[in-house]
């Protein structure tokens, strides 16, 4: 389904992967040269504020009136993060964007949030105004693209509870939403990873800035990866399951809901504080201390209901994905701690998918 929609100059600005924008570039015939000046170093030093936002966690500042400006420092942002080369700190940029594009998102009409998911990520989505079960859908998405990007594979996200007709799923706008910022997220991977062709011909003033940039990330990683040096160690009672989203944690992965739910109720339970499992949260990519300091209490009983969350049992770990491994006569993570807590020996096997 291809749209057309008017896009404005703040359009542009908002969604600086537009092909609009790309085309726009193009007739300006920009290069890497161009940031050789003054209005070269104003690029630079707008990208490097998109970029310092993914390292301290912060979201990017507003924009300023400068158009060319604002659309330049896009790209420029994606060299200097492809330059510094590292996993995590692509994940963490390629969030902080993708959740720039939601918040934006959220307030626009039907026609351009279609324009963005048809045109631009390529998916099938269309306009739809109807009632089921009670409530009020407003878009149906093919389920290829749903299952692909939907954040959680639980709860209302599961696409058992959703309204499934002739492979069209049916979602709110809030939901289409969601799944278009991990449409983005993915987007802006693919970008960086495409920079990297560029590298060679990287100017020296912006090289200065990506130097000092990589500098100041290098020290922000190794605060990050101090705090995980208690989590990697003194596992060995943990069941496999836990231990392998703690090392993609340790990694800086950014983890689904329903991953995070386990791991962070699984230390609740066999004693961690609220305090410790945030500290192991916080090289989340997309970690927000308040945020998840309601969600950890939530789950050890102190906030809502007061009840204290178990983890997911064995069976329903392999079901969300969280679990490739059969331990011998145990149906749920917290049986398999506290019996290798007590010095007994478990059969793992991993499972073969």
């Amino acid at each position: 389904m291809t749209l057309k929609v008017f896009l404005t100059t703040e359009d542009k600005i908002k969604y600086p992967f537009l092909p609009e924008v790309q085309r726009y570039l193009d007739e300006l015939g920009f290069t890497l040269d161009d940031l050789v000046g003054d209005f070269g170093d104003k690029i630079i030093e707008r990208a490097a504020e998109r970029v310092y936002s993914a390292i301290y966690r912060k979201n990017i500042p507003p924009s300023s009136l400068d158009y060319d400006l604002e659309i330049i420092s896009f790209p420029v942002a994606l060299l200097i993060v492809a330059s510094i080369n590292d996993d995590r700190l692509s994940e963490r940029y390629a969030i902080v964007e993708s959740k720039r594009v939601s918040k934006f998102l959220s307030m626009e009409n039907s026609d351009k949030i279609l324009y963005i998911s048809n045109n631009v990520l390529g998916w099938n989505v269309i306009p739809t105004d109807v009632n089921i079960w009670g409530e009020k859908f407003s878009f149906k998405v093919h389920f290829k693209f749903y299952i692909k990007y939907a954040p959680e594979y639980r709860g209302r996200w599961k696409l058992i509870n959703k309204p499934l007709l002739h492979g069209w799923v049916f979602i709110t706008k809030h939901e289409l939403v969601r799944l278009i910022e991990n449409g983005i997220r993915e987007l802006v991977k693919n970008k960086i990873n495409k920079s990297k062709t560029m590298i060679p011909f990287i100017p020296a003033p912006l090289q200065k800035k990506i130097d000092k940039i990589k500098e100041d990330w290098i020290k922000q990683k190794k605060k990050i990866e101090l705090k995980l040096t208690d989590l990697k160690s003194g596992v060995d009672a943990y069941p496999p399951c836990m231990k392998a989203l703690i090392e993609l944690q340790s990694q800086g992965k950014n983890l689904p809901h329903s991953a995070r739910f386990a791991l962070a109720s699984f230390l609740i339970n066999i004693g961690k504080s609220v305090d410790e499992v945030l500290e192991i949260f916080k090289g989340s990519p997309d970690f927000r201390e308040d945020i998840a300091r309601y969600q950890v209490e939530h789950i050890a009983g102190l906030r809502g209901s007061r009840t204290k969350y178990s983890p997911f049992k064995c069976d329903n770990m392999k079901a969300l994905g969280l679990c490739s491994w059969e331990c011998e006569k145990i149906k749920h993570p917290l049986q398999y701690f506290y019996l290798v807590a007590k010095g007994k020996k478990i059969n793992v096997k991993k499972i073969q998918g």
